[in-house]
């Protein structure tokens, strides 16, 4: 069996001549953080025209953007905050609540009294 044979049984050969739209732009400017990248995104986000957001090469150019900030935010944002949080709950858990203790123990403090405590 010959192989264009064989592909006209297998494949509709009509199928696939299928049209294709390229669009095709080029902003590298726009896409790094030069000088007029920064003023592009800078004016992106204090527009008041919402429509704008509905053009195709916005919509691109945002989640090309997206890819690419969103390890920074993760990185630099989100890890220090998750730090900082557990460090917070390790303090005010365990390091703060017996320090208060104590402080009522030493002082007798009108804020250790079990109605007043339970008012806080």
């Amino acid at each position: 069996m010959d192989k264009e044979d064989l592909s006209d049984q297998v494949f509709d050969p009509k199928d696939f001549k299928k049209p294709i739209e390229i669009s095709y732009f080029d902003l590298p400017e726009l896409l790094t953080m030069s000088k007029l990248g920064h003023e592009f995104w800078e004016a992106m986000s204090e527009t008041d025209d919402l429509n704008l957001f509905d053009k195709q090469v916005v919509k691109i150019m945002i989640n090309y953007k997206w890819k690419t900030v969103l390890p920074q935010i993760i990185k630099f944002q989100m890890i220090p905050y998750m730090i900082f949080l557990l460090f917070f709950s390790i303090y005010s858990n365990f390091v703060y609540n017996v320090d208060y203790d104590r402080q009522c123990e030493i002082y007798a403090d009108v804020r250790c009294h079990p109605v007043v405590k339970g008012l806080f």
